[in-house]
């Protein structure tokens, strides 16, 4: 079951998630989504809702996530990249 953080009530209940066309909305102000690279960081539902919205709008998409079985998931799910978010090696640098 997708994440859900809207109701909708009118003939019958309807839940939905926003967060998705939120995001690429806000991006698309600065252009198309069409052949871009996008970098997810984090695997939870919100980045899960992202991802899936910004490949709907023709992006690329990798999911980046401390742990990595997490990042996979979302990416086997999706039929996109992962990769490791690893915060202290880019700090390190």
């Amino acid at each position: 079951t997708p994440p859900s953080n809207t109701v909708r009530c009118h003939d019958k209940i309807e839940v939905c998630n926003t967060d998705g066309t939120g995001m690429a909305d806000a991006i698309e102000q600065y252009g198309a989504l069409t052949r871009k690279r996008a970098i997810i960081l984090g695997a939870g539902p919100t980045a899960y809702a992202i991802a899936k919205e910004l490949q709907v709008r023709g992006a690329t998409v990798v999911v980046a996530n401390r742990t990595e079985e997490k990042a996979a998931s979302i990416a086997k799910e999706l039929a996109c990249e992962h990769a490791v978010w690893d915060l202290q090696a880019l700090l390190s640098k």
